[in-house]
């Protein structure tokens, strides 16, 4: 027995030993992906699962390709054991075509382990991917394109506004086509901080656009195409006829073909901006392109039954300045006080949204009404350069029997209308009523008990 115990001692002992040495020599030779852009890195890169790396050879030299700094995930502090452990030679194409990586060794911690070669194929160019944005969306002014190598350029939505008028702006690093050099950011949150203060003019309102992830696309003059790099993007609203100013800006790159800063200078722009046409209304209209949306409740209309009129109006421009919207009151409906709710967003480097009145109505009178010169919006149409509104186009056909002379349009027999009227705050609700019947009923007892009291005494 004693015997057996010794011989499952040693065969665990082995088994133990054996296992922690395959457990430390998890060592693999991983290589990077087949396919690339000229503009992205091929790797070789040493993974070890377990244990520490002692020393290792250097890393093979591919044709056609140069050899980058080495990277690492270990961590500084010698406490933390990163787990795998990954040592990386990046390599950098010199330009596109096909190349071969033959099969290679690599000696790490004094042993020998084999990488596979491959087929490297370098393209010319990134196909766009769903962040490109549509092609020439923008307007870059010609002589502040590049012609070989990269800049930092403003690009605008108009060569010019009206007042009030949005005016999308964006900054771009634009590359020629015909660049060779491959361009990498350097801290770009900490720069536009920067870029942001400088940006906004002090004669306009603003409405700012925040930035997921830098855009990339493509923008085409006179046959010549460029890319660019969204790195900002804003829009304003000037409030007045003054000239907008953008300041000249600038950015750090690091230029990864040399491993060197360089410092990209943007020029200054000037927006001119037209005067809006005279008008009584002029400081108080919105300016946009807007439409009309209307909707109501129900379709079939009668006297003392209340119904939702909805009045929404929908486009690009800046929809904030819409508070309210021109009602007359119309002797044959009460019209009640409208909830507003908007939406806004941008599309297409403009600012879309809506603005809706939900009003509540009662006709009091029998008959046909058209709404046209009761519910209107005036506002300034930059694309046409003139004034314009926006008129109802609801016609009510409204039957039933007079309610307003006799007073009756309060006590509707509209089930809508009577949940109104209990919400809290909507007069006095069902609650205060009840209360207010209680109040007087007590009150007029109190009356006959001293009334009672008096004749007694007398």
């Amino acid at each position: 027995m004693k015997f057996c115990f010794k011989i499952k001692c040693w065969l665990l002992l082995i088994g133990t030993l054996c296992l922690s040495n395959l457990y430390a020599q998890q060592v693999k030779i991983e290589t990077g992906k087949s396919t690339l852009f000229v503009d992205e890195f091929f790797t070789i890169s040493i993974s070890i699962q377990n244990g520490k790396l002692d020393s290792y050879e250097n890393f093979p030299d591919i044709e056609g390709f140069a050899k980058d700094k080495i990277e690492s995930n270990a961590s500084s502090d010698p406490k933390i054991i990163v787990k795998p452990l990954i040592i990386t030679q990046k390599y950098f194409p010199e330009k596109e075509g096909n190349y071969i990586l033959p099969d290679f060794s690599l000696k790490v911690n004094g042993k020998l382990f084999l990488g596979k070669g491959k087929t490297i194929t370098v393209l010319a160019k990134e196909i766009e991917k769903q962040t490109v944005i549509e092609k020439n969306n923008f307007i870059i002014k010609p002589d502040l394109l590049p012609t070989k190598e990269a800049t930092l350029v403003y690009a605008t939505s108009k060569k010019e506004v009206y007042e009030r008028e949005q005016l999308y702006i964006t900054l771009l690093v634009l590359v020629p086509d015909n660049s060779k050099t491959i361009l990498k950011f350097n801290d770009l949150q900490n720069q536009l901080q920067e870029i942001i203060k400088k940006t906004k003019p002090q004669n306009c309102t603003q409405e700012t656009i925040p930035l997921d992830s830098i855009a990339k696309g493509t923008y085409t003059f006179q046959n010549k195409t460029y890319t660019y790099f969204k790195i900002y993007e804003t829009v304003l609203f000037p409030i007045n006829g003054k000239e907008i100013l953008l300041p000249s800006q600038n950015i750090s790159m690091q230029n990864v073909k040399k491993n060197e800063d360089i410092k990209l200078i943007s020029k200054s722009l000037g927006i001119p901006i037209k005067k809006i046409p005279p008008h009584p209304l002029k400081d108080k209209v919105p300016v946009g392109e807007l439409n009309l949306v209307e909707a109501v409740s129900m379709s079939d209309f009668k006297t003392g039954r209340g119904f939702t009129y909805l009045f929404k109006i929908e486009g690009s421009g800046n929809l904030t300045q819409i508070e309210k919207i021109k009602v007359l009151q119309n002797p044959y409906f009460e019209i009640y006080e409208p909830e507003v709710s908007r939406k806004q967003s941008l599309h297409q480097n403009k600012v879309n949204g809506s603005v809706m009145f939900t009003f509540f109505m009662v006709p009091e009178e029998p008959g046909n009404y058209g709404f046209r010169d009761v519910f209107s919006l005036i506002y300034f149409n930059p694309s046409i350069g003139k004034y314009d509104t926006l008129h109802s186009r609801f016609i009510a056909q409204v039957k039933g029997e007079s309610k307003k002379h006799l007073g009756l349009s309060l006590s509707s027999d509209n089930e809508y209308y009577k949940l109104m009227k209990e919400e809290n705050n909507f007069f006095v609700n069902k609650n205060s009523e009840e209360l207010y019947l209680l109040l007087g009923k007590v009150i007029i007892l109190i009356m006959l008990i001293l009334l009672g009291v008096l004749m007694i005494k007398l």
